[in-house]
């Protein structure tokens, strides 16, 4: 009899280990099921995520591409100054007369001026170069103003190309020159001047021939 009973609880206890694997698998199962949805809707955020990122990116790059071909086109040098080999011109600086003058080569001039300071006339040879747009602070007939620049005149890369006094009036070295179109038409010289003096000194050319 006790033996049959001991037989039975072994029995008994098989049964609930039985039903206690067969719970826990049940339960994993359904947990694995409720978990599938959100496995997905992470995938899908994260391909949302990973689309949405490369669009912006792409739409970066068009954005750049698009600005930097619409700097190009607009920077079209619409204030620079063509130098031919055809005209001359005169100025004044004060009390000092210049000319300018054509030479053999297009795109450069020679300007000169003759002052009591000095026993000889006083030139340099420029060429004209075109820069990208930059705004001047410039001293226009006593009007300061800001104007858009698109020439630079440098020292021709020749032997002699200035006398060592012809940057005197201005910051007495190898200064900076600019040239532009002034409202009534004429070309316009910028100077760069001395150290205290924050505007371009202009001086003003009209065609002579």
């Amino acid at each position: 009899m006790q033996r049959n009973q001991h037989k039975q609880m072994k029995n008994d206890r098989r049964f609930k280990w039985l039903i206690l694997v067969v719970v826990l698998s049940m339960l994993v199962l359904f947990g694995l099921f409720l978990m599938s949805p959100f496995n997905k809707k992470e995938e899908q955020s994260k391909r949302t995520v990973s689309i949405s990122t490369n669009t912006s990116s792409t739409n970066t790059e068009s954005s750049t591409r698009t600005s930097t071909e619409s700097d190009e086109q607009n920077n079209r040098f619409d204030y620079a100054v063509p130098f031919t080999n055809e005209n001359r011109y005169s100025g004044n600086y004060g009390t000092l007369s210049f000319l300018l003058l054509p030479t053999e080569t297009e795109g450069t001039i020679r300007i000169e001026y003759d002052s009591p300071n000095f026993s000889d006339t006083q030139y340099a040879i420029l060429t004209a170069t075109t820069i990208p747009t930059k705004t001047v602070k410039v001293n226009e007939h006593s009007t300061v103003k800001n104007v858009k620049i698109n020439t630079e005149l440098k020292l021709a890369t020749i032997t002699n190309a200035a006398t060592k006094d012809f940057f005197y009036p201005f910051n007495g070295d190898d200064t900076r020159v600019y040239a532009y179109y002034m409202n009534n038409g004429s070309i316009a010289l910028a100077f760069e001047p001395r150290e205290d003096i924050d505007q371009y000194q202009v001086i003003e050319f009209v065609k002579t021939t």
